[in-house]
């Protein structure tokens, strides 16, 4: 794979298993299971009334990454851009011709962390090139 594809870093996080008295996972359940590079394509997105005049936003991504064992849809991934914190739903994760060398992660996002309260407030990672 070129590197040249692979140019955004972000965190694969796996949840701990804590949740909310709703049964929902807890935000602060979510602990980082590997850093890597990678690049992403939009593939679809579509909005939808949420109710209150907000508007919720859904995309769809593919997000091509090298090889990296242990990676599930039950994990996120955390993206910083610029300085948004940008979070992902794996819905997917295909090893690309069985050898061992890149992933497609097929990733969805729910709307921008600005305009969702529960993600606003989650912390940004320091130190990241």
């Amino acid at each position: 794979m070129r590197s040249g594809m692979l140019r955004d870093y972000m965190t694969i996080e796996a949840h701990n298993g804590l949740s909310l008295p709703s049964g929902e996972p807890s935000d602060r359940g979510w602990h980082e299971y590997a850093g890597v590079w990678g690049g992403f394509s939009d593939q679809a997105g579509n909005t939808a009334d949420a109710g209150g005049g907000l508007e919720s936003a859904e995309v769809t991504s593919t997000l091509r990454i090298r090889y990296e064992p242990g990676i599930s849809p039950a994990m996120r991934v955390r993206w910083i851009d610029g300085a948004r914190v940008r979070l992902f739903v794996i819905d997917s994760v295909i090893n690309v011709s069985e050898r061992r060398e890149t992933m497609l992660l097929r990733v969805r996002e729910l709307g921008p962390a600005s305009n969702n309260p529960a993600l606003a407030t989650l912390p940004v990672a320091v130190g990241v090139e």
